[in-house]
């Protein structure tokens, strides 16, 4: 406590001060025994420590504190001076000045680090970290689900329930889908059947064919989604009371659920039958199930039998059954040709 361990006589450390007359509104302030030894020792230029204690000042140990404390005395020999008051003065400035620059450094480097977390969190835990996230007005919903082809990498893949689209957001979508592509994004899309009764959204859906998207079209879509990158999943849900709500998605083991259900409808659902294709034979259109179908579409995407039956709900065993019967209409031999002459007929 006391500069370069001085300490009178037979006293023990002191217990912390509390600086005299110190409140919210008030800085603590000397003692009055510490002002009259520091103006003393200024005077007298040095003297010992007994010198100091024979002035029989009450306060004496408490003052030698206070001014010890404060950097205002000083060890010369075996006597005590007072230090120049504004070289201490200057000396704290000084030392409080790199104390703050080291502080702000600490801070500005923090902030930093909080910043670049913050930025980073998607692709950091993007596959493991499981939030959901509630998109609640109509434009953030619909500025979300502009945004995201823009910002995706790899894959989009989307179901869209209406078929109730104007001219203008049909030609917004087709630029969007373009830039994608043009960027290399695999692009996949379900639409409602309903699509083709209107010429100009039929037209829609043959435009976005020959810019490279895969286009499929099923009776019933049941809710709006966007999958992207398999890293974020957007969906739009109908909730009691006629509201639309949409949330975003992400984790691993969500997005993986939700991407089960997209397969789900996608292998379910018909591609746009190119008008090159050959024309379906009656007896083959008669002839294949829905169940045939979805395995043909299945095959196509290179499934393997385990594969198709864990995603239909059936045996190997009679997904292999169902593969012959396949063969047999079709009058191929192999899953190869089976794929070939699914694409040739339009099935695929």
């Amino acid at each position: 406590m006391y500069p370069n361990a001085i300490r009178p006589s037979g006293s023990e450390d002191p217990a912390p001060l509390t600086p005299d007359g110190a409140t919210a509104d008030r800085p603590p302030t000397l003692s009055a025994p510490a002002r009259l030894l520091f103006r003393w020792l200024s005077h007298r230029g040095t003297a010992s420590l007994e010198e100091v204690i024979a002035l029989g000042m009450p306060g004496t140990d408490r003052a030698l504190v206070e001014l010890g404390a404060l950097g205002l005395l000083h060890r010369h020999a075996s006597a005590l001076a007072a230090r120049p008051y504004h070289d201490v003065l200057r000396e704290t400035l000084i030392t409080q000045a790199q104390v703050l620059g080291q502080a702000m450094d600490r801070l500005t480097e923090g902030q930093r680090r909080l910043h670049l977390l913050i930025a980073e969190h998607d692709a950091l835990l993007g596959d493991s970290a499981e939030t959901v996230q509630t998109l609640g007005q109509p434009g953030a919903t619909q500025d979300w689900l502009a945004e995201q082809p823009l910002r995706a990498e790899h894959r989009l893949a989307t179901l869209i329930p209406s078929s109730d689209y104007s001219d203008e957001v049909l030609e917004t979508s087709l630029a969007r889908a373009a830039e994608s592509l043009s960027r290399g994004v695999a692009l996949q899309v379900v639409h409602q059947r309903s699509m083709l009764a209107h010429p100009r959204r039929a037209d829609y859906l043959r435009r976005l064919e020959q810019l490279g998207a895969v286009v499929r079209l099923r009776e019933h879509v049941p809710f709006r989604m966007m999958i992207i990158d398999d890293r974020a999943v957007g969906c739009a849900l109908h909730m009691p009371g006629g509201a639309v709500e949409t949330f975003v998605l992400r984790g691993q083991r969500l997005v993986a659920l939700l991407g089960r259900i997209f397969e789900s409808v996608w292998f379910d659902a018909d591609p746009i039958t190119n008008s090159a294709a050959d024309p379906i034979p009656a007896d083959v259109g008669g002839a294949l199930t829905r169940q045939h179908l979805t395995i043909l579409r299945y095959l196509a995407e290179g499934a393997t039998d385990q594969g198709i039956a864990r995603a239909l709900g059936v045996t190997p065993r009679t997904v292999t059954r169902r593969l012959n019967e396949i063969y047999e209409v079709l009058g191929v031999q192999s899953r190869f040709q089976a794929g070939s002459a699914a694409r040739r007929l339009g099935l695929v």
